[in-house]
């Protein structure tokens, strides 16, 4: 009901429902849905804004399913959101470290290193994600804007003596 509830938009009612679902199944459902449903609720929370509850349903679902990629993913952009960068770096690096092979950590962890203005660090991380997604032309677009950024900033003065 919580996840029908999702996609006709209706935020509220499957915050309801899926906070109702997890109360009372009492450890009845089983783990693999009872992680979906924390994701799930984690994601509708973070798009209502109410960030701090998103986390805990987030890091819930980690807990439960620790394999869980976009669980993950959606956590590091939470604590993005909370202004919390080097949490949800490290966040992105243990999804990296559990999927070395996907493009999404790498590329997210790249992109909040170029909102820090770590520019080479950044370039690194999406240059692995542009390595592990060959065709993904958003991540090639960001990284040739990142290489272009790299250069001008990294550019030395030009002496004025002659």
């Amino acid at each position: 009901l919580a996840k029908a509830y999702a996609d006709a938009g209706q935020k509220t009612e499957a915050i309801q429902a899926a906070q109702q679902a997890l109360h009372r199944s009492s450890g009845v459902l089983p783990l693999d849905e009872q992680a979906q449903l924390h994701h799930l609720l984690g994601r509708l929370l973070r798009d209502t804004g109410q960030l701090d509850q998103s986390i805990h349903q987030l890091s819930e679902a980690i807990r439960i399913a620790p394999q869980s990629l976009n669980s993950y993913l959606e956590l590091g952009l939470t604590q993005e959101e909370r202004r919390q960068f080097a949490p949800a770096l490290d966040t992105y690096k243990k999804a990296i470290s559990i999927y070395p092979t996907d493009a999404r950590p790498y590329h997210q962890a790249g992109l909040l290193l170029k909102s820090s203005r770590d520019y080479p660090a950044a370039e690194s991380m999406l240059r692995k994600a542009a390595e592990r997604d060959p065709d993904n032309v958003d991540i090639h677009r960001q990284l040739a804007a990142l290489v272009a950024l790299n250069l001008v900033h990294s550019r030395q003065p030009v002496s004025t003596e002659i």
